[in-house]
């Protein structure tokens, strides 16, 4: 490594770094603009009790999804936390355009895995990939697609993305097995690891 490669790396991530400081700061605004609007609802005598309930609603998404976020924001090694096969299954997507159930992690596909972890950049990064958007309504070993972890989780915003996205917590009906061998087959058998 040369002097200047080094240099050229280091202005990247710092870069980045300032980039992802600059929208954290964005979303921070906005984040406050909208509990603000909250509290400021709370005073609105205009509105039903209906319409009242639905712009809370409304707002109280918006805020989960600017803190989820926010939260995919401040986090320094974004790729630390990702599991070796889920790099992998995304290598593969990337240089090959597949990501087979057979490749599957414990029975999960990348989107499984990002779906459980809150990781959105994930689910974006492999629906910007060839086939990657027909994905969305895919089922792991356990007939799950990635909405119903979201959903289950508690992850609103990640859920509206989805939903927005065409997923389906109901995937129409195929075995995920079905095009596995025996032992891949065995090896789906296995649990999801357990969600922190």
């Amino acid at each position: 490594r040369t002097f200047a490669h080094g240099l050229r790396e280091w202005e990247c991530k710092h870069d980045l770094d300032l980039e992802r400081r600059t929208s954290g700061s964005g979303v921070e605004a906005s984040l406050h603009a909208l509990r603000a609007l909250r509290e400021e609802a709370e005073t609105r005598q205009e509105l039903r009790p209906e319409e009242f309930q639905q712009v809370k609603e409304y707002l109280v998404l918006q805020v989960q999804r600017c803190q989820e976020e926010l939260d995919l924001l401040r986090r320094h090694c974004t790729l630390v936390e990702v599991p070796e096969p889920i790099v992998d299954s995304l290598i593969r997507l990337v240089s090959e355009g597949v990501c087979s159930s057979r490749d599957w992690a414990s029975g999960a596909s990348p989107l499984h895995w990002s779906a459980q972890k809150g990781r959105r950049d994930i689910i974006e990064f492999v629906r910007a990939q060839e086939g990657g958007a027909k994905m969305l309504n895919t089922q792991d070993h356990l007939g799950r697609t990635p909405l119903s972890y979201a959903e289950e989780l508690e992850r609103r915003g990640l859920a509206h993305y989805l939903r927005a996205e065409g997923s389906s917590a109901l995937a129409p009906f195929s075995s995920p097995l079905a095009s596995c061998s025996v032992s891949a087959a065995a090896l789906a058998l296995g649990a999801l690891p357990a969600s922190p």
